[in-house]
């Protein structure tokens, strides 16, 4: 058993049954031991998932374009674009 199993099993047996939501909470959030608390590689070789921007920086381009398109259609002002998720940002700055 490693380190955050150890802490989960613990929870439960000092508290009872948990809920998937705090399950979820220790597993990816915990201040030490949590996934996203981790300096984990993400994307590529030694990576735990692969997506489309890691294929290549045209997938970024073909992106681009449609958001310049979808963005024309409002009105003048500033207008920005925001990368949501766990990767390094590669997607965004290809865009």
């Amino acid at each position: 058993m490693n380190e955050l199993e150890r802490v989960i099993v613990d929870r439960i047996d000092s508290n009872g049954p948990i809920t998937f939501c705090e399950f979820m909470r220790l597993a990816l959030y915990h201040p030490e031991l949590g996934y996203y608390s981790k300096s984990v590689r993400i994307g590529k070789a030694g990576g735990d998932f692969y997506t489309n921007a890691d294929v290549h920086p045209m997938f970024g381009a073909v992106l681009a374009d449609a958001i310049v398109r979808y963005l024309n259609g409002f009105p003048t002002g500033t207008k920005r674009i925001v990368e949501y998720g766990a990767g390094n940002g590669k997607l965004a700055f290809d865009i």
